[in-house]
């Protein structure tokens, strides 16, 4: 025998029931409900705070990663038997670090790129993780027409890369790579106040 609940208890317990969930019309954009009816909850952030209780890095900048103690200079150097092929020299403040530059101005320029995040550690060192890259031209080939003196070189571009991770001390050189008798180094040095 099913027991029958009086009407007015009934419609007490509809009432009940439709007061604790969210009306149709309320379930819609930019009401703060989501789309299952389950309303939408953001916390306040707390300061240094994100929403979802982490802290936050004060000396972020967006996009440029964490601020260093102050500026400075990353020079790499390209050495082949001792005798400098070129420098690059970037300065920062800011712990993520992306370059690309061409070593001479020739025609045909070998190029070096690198980039990476410095972290600095007590003491006067980095720890710099990184990747070094550079494109050096090689000839391909000569072409002409028969009987004229005019010739066109091709040249194409061959790309190599290495990475890694290293602990700079700063104002010491360190060799990154050797490679084909050149020696790719890198020094980390303040930069002076201007």
């Amino acid at each position: 025998m099913v027991a029958r609940l009086p009407f007015f208890l009934f419609v007490f317990a509809c009432l009940s029931a439709s007061l604790s969930l969210p009306s149709i019309a309320q379930d819609r954009p930019g009401s703060g409900i989501q789309k299952n009816g389950v309303p939408a909850v953001v916390p306040k952030a707390k300061p240094g705070m994100s929403p979802t209780g982490l802290p936050i890095a004060m000396n972020k900048t967006p996009g440029a990663g964490v601020r260093l103690s102050g500026n400075f200079l990353i020079t790499l150097t390209v050495k082949e038997l001792e005798r400098q092929v070129g420098e690059v020299t970037v300065l920062t403040s800011s712990s993520i670090v992306n370059t690309n530059a061409n070593l001479d101005t020739s025609s045909t320029p070998e190029s070096v790129s690198f980039e990476g995040t410095l972290e600095e550690q007590e003491g006067g060192i980095f720890a710099w993780d990184y990747t070094l890259g550079y494109k050096l031209p090689v000839t391909t080939g000569t072409s002409g027409t028969p009987g004229s003196q005019l010739r066109t070189t091709v040249v194409e571009y061959q790309s190599y890369s290495s990475q890694g991770s290293a602990w700079i001390r700063i104002g010491r050189s360190y060799d990154l790579l050797k490679s084909g008798g050149r020696t790719y180094s890198v020094t980390i040095t303040p930069a002076t106040d201007p």
